[in-house]
C-alpha cells in the first residue's frame, strides 16, 4: 500500500512538472508589431505644370490620381516619376486626354518627385505600404527673388542650388489673358522646364531639381507676381 502511494506521487509530481515547464520559456507579451498598411504621405492638387515637392518611400508606393474636368475636351494630363539628382525619368504612370483617374504601384524605396504635366485641374496622393511611414524631407525655404508685372520680359536668377522653387500667381483682371515661364540655362538652347502655361488667373508652386544660374522667360498678357525661393534641408 505504501508502494502504491509512492507512485501516485511521483506520477502526480511529473505531470505538475510536464505542466509547468512549457510555460517557464515563454516571455511575457508586450503586443504584437504592427502591420503593413497603406498611409498617405503626400497629397497634391492644382490646374498647372510642375514638379511637386520630393518625399520619401517604402519598397512598395503607389500614386492615387484623378484629373479633370478639362476646360477643353482636348485638355491633357500626364506625370512622370523622378528622382532628385537623375536626369532619366524613373517611370511614365498617367498619360490621358480629358477626365481621368488611376492607381499606378511603383517599386523600389527611396526619395522621389512627380512632375505634372497638365492643362486641367488634378488631384493625387501618394501612399507607402509599410507598417509605419518613413520620415519625409523637411525643408525650410529662402526668398531669392520676387518679380510682378504684366509684360512678357526675361529674369536673371542668382546661382541655386537644388532643390529650389517657383511661386507664381496670374490675375486676369479685367481682360482674361495668358501666362507661361519657361526656365532657361545660359548657353543652353532648349528650355530646362516649363513651369506654367495658363489662361486667366491661377497660381502654384513649382520645384526645380537641377542646380545652377539661371533664367525665367516670361510670357505674360496679364497681371502676374513671381516669387522664387533657395530650399535648405532641416
Amino acid at each position: 500500500m505504501k508502494r502504491l502511494l509512492v507512485w501516485i506521487v511521483i506520477v502526480a509530481g511529473l505531470a505538475l512538472l510536464a505542466t509547468v515547464i512549457p510555460h517557464l520559456g515563454k516571455a511575457p507579451q508586450s503586443g504584437s508589431a504592427a502591420a503593413p498598411a497603406w498611409h498617405t504621405i503626400a497629397d497634391f492638387s492644382g490646374t498647372a505644370t510642375g514638379a511637386t515637392a520630393p518625399f520619401e518611400t517604402s519598397k512598395r508606393w503607389r500614386v492615387v490620381w484623378s484629373a479633370g474636368p478639362p476646360p477643353q475636351a482636348s485638355a491633357n494630363f500626364g506625370i512622370l516619376v523622378e528622382q532628385p539628382g537623375s536626369g532619366v525619368p524613373y517611370d511614365t504612370i498617367a498619360n490621358t486626354v480629358g477626365s481621368g483617374k488611376g492607381t499606378h504601384v511603383e517599386q523600389g524605396a527611396g526619395t522621389f518627385y512627380l512632375d505634372v504635366q497638365t492643362a486641367e485641374p488634378y488631384g493625387l496622393k501618394v501612399q507607402t505600404y509599410a507598417p509605419t511611414p518613413p520620415p519625409q524631407p523637411s525643408y525650410a525655404w529662402r526668398t531669392v527673388m520676387t518679380a510682378s508685372g504684366s509684360a512678357s520680359k526675361t529674369i536673371t536668377l542668382p546661382t541655386l542650388k537644388a532643390p529650389w522653387r517657383i511661386a507664381w500667381r496670374s490675375a486676369a483682371g479685367g481682360t482674361q489673358g495668358t501666362f507661361a515661364i519657361s526656365v532657361l540655362q545660359p548657353g543652353q538652347g532648349l528650355p530646362v522646364d516649363f513651369v506654367a502655361n495658363v489662361t486667366g488667373s491661377a497660381s502654384a508652386i513649382a520645384h526645380e531639381y537641377q542646380s545652377g544660374t539661371f533664367q525665367l522667360k516670361v510670357a505674360a498678357t496679364e497681371s502676374y507676381k513671381i516669387t522664387v525661393q533657395q530650399g535648405r534641408k532641416r
